[in-house]
């Protein structure tokens, strides 16, 4: 089984060449669909988790603390998280922002401070920076705010899944968890209004912030580690016997 990548200038070639591999393993179901309308021979195996989801212990999902946990970079949209949590501020006074993460830039770091600097902010949005371990921040929060322009897969989306986080996000329909549907409010991409509104929503309605943390933990399961190994599993056996066959 060849492991390949590309890079933009090389994209005439892909679809030949993939051709030429065992097998292609996508991230999502409408990718996997994609490369099979080229005759593609593709399999969806989720990407697994770098946590045992047996061992985690919940969010109780009883605070106001919003979080986000990604990159401090453009195409994660950090301003509009900070934009959002100014309007949700206004209408919930207790309510808190957690950032977990670096930047490849100082200057996006710079501008999202400033942005909080000059709303008055400050006491109200927590910059902690890159972090290893990042299961006391998922347990803390009661809504994960997800305003990607786009995403390959969104690992950080199934953590906060596996925490029973009620996730908040930008409309991707094409990753997994967004087509399943459940423990996920998506609102239109770059509506920031729309982003304040559901979280705002979520952290006032006690019983829809049940039904989604009760949802996220269910679809979660769907993705636990133990099926993924399974998946490859099966994937190598199935491999085997096609070149068994070949001989």
């Amino acid at each position: 089984m060849l492991m390949l990548k590309f890079y933009r200038k090389d994209v005439s070639r892909i679809h030949e060449t993939y051709k030429l591999c065992d097998v292609l393993v996508t991230l999502s179901s409408v990718n996997n669909k994609y490369w099979e309308t080229y005759g593609i021979n593709s399999v969806f195996i989720p990407n697994p988790m770098t946590f045992d989801r047996k061992n985690i212990t919940y969010s109780k999902l009883d605070t106001n603390i919003i979080l986000y946990l990604s990159r401090i970079s453009p195409e994660k949209n950090p301003l509009h998280a900070l934009k959002a949590f100014l309007i949700v501020h206004e209408v919930v006074k207790d309510a808190k922002l957690i950032m977990v993460g670096d930047s490849p830039s100082p200057r996006n770091i710079e501008e999202c401070k400033e942005f909080v600097k000059n709303n008055k902010l400050d006491n109200y949005v927590e910059f902690i920076g890159y972090q290893l371990d990042v299961a006391k921040w998922y347990q803390k929060a009661t809504v994960f705010l997800f305003p990607s322009q786009s995403e390959g897969y969104g690992l950080v989306l199934q953590e906060a899944l596996s925490y029973g986080l009620p996730c908040v996000m930008y409309d991707m329909p094409y990753l997994e968890f967004q087509r399943i549907g459940k423990g996920i409010a998506v609102v239109p991409q770059n509506d920031i209004n729309a982003l304040a509104s559901m979280t705002i929503e979520i952290l006032t309605n006690t019983s829809k912030r049940k039904q989604l943390g009760t949802e996220a933990r269910d679809i979660s399961s769907a993705f636990s580690n133990e099926k993924i190994k399974l998946m490859w599993k099966e994937l190598f056996e199935k491999l085997e016997q096609i070149n068994t066959l070949k001989k």
